[in-house]
């Protein structure tokens, strides 16, 4: 499928389509459509996913998959979003799912803990 522009008018650079024809990743389905970008990560601590739309499910899917992978392989514990939620893992079980507030105390009490003499 292909789209062109209104007469007289263009999408993008020249050079932003040369990039984006260079690194975009197709999605197949295929377990491994995210690999690369989670190489990327890497040992991240903080990952921030975004999408251009809200309400559009194939974004929330792809994300979906991202977060599990996240959890399952990269060992992260909580996963936040843009409604001021966060999903907390407990030993990889749900804990809850907090309002941003509550996790940022629950960040401050784990700090507590950490500093306090054994």
């Amino acid at each position: 499928m292909s789209v062109s522009a209104p007469p007289g008018r263009r999408f993008a650079s020249a050079a932003l389509l040369d990039a984006i024809r260079r690194d975009a990743q197709p999605l197949t389905g295929a377990p491994g459509d995210h690999d690369a970008l989670l190489d990327r990560i890497g040992g991240a601590r903080v990952v921030a996913l975004g999408e251009s739309t809200h309400g559009t499910h194939e974004f929330y899917r792809q994300r979906a998959v991202i977060t599990k992978r996240l959890i399952e392989e990269h060992g992260f514990h909580a996963v936040a979003d843009d409604l001021r939620r966060a999903l907390v893992l407990d030993d990889g079980r749900l804990a809850g799912l907090l309002s941003m507030t509550d996790v940022a105390r629950l960040i401050e009490l784990r700090e507590h803990r950490a500093r306090r003499p054994a």
